[in-house]
């Protein structure tokens, strides 16, 4: 399981957007368009980092996204990644 130490932290889910997955999120990086083929991140819940694979990634100016995870569609889960820390492995 990876751990925070083990990770760089990529930025913060601000809210859903609707109930299909979709999320916007604020990036903490200084080119975000290294993160648009992103395949999956890592979701801080309950003080673990928890994979996530992602749909789509697209950019909405310098620091924020919008991001829409894959199987996420129960309304619980959408409300429990809300406001949620996003992290990427140090190593691939």
């Amino acid at each position: 399981m990876l751990k925070t130490e083990d990770a760089y932290f990529l930025g913060k889910i601000i809210k859903k957007q609707g109930l299909n997955g979709a999320f916007l999120v604020s990036l903490d990086t200084t080119h975000p368009e290294e993160y648009l083929e992103l395949d999956s991140v890592y979701v801080e819940l309950h003080g673990n980092l928890i994979p996530f694979f992602l749909d789509e990634v697209t950019l909405l100016g310098s620091k924020k996204a919008k991001f829409i995870f894959a199987d996420v569609e129960d309304p619980h889960q959408i409300n429990e990644l809300e406001s949620c820390n996003l992290f990427l492995p140090l190593s691939s």
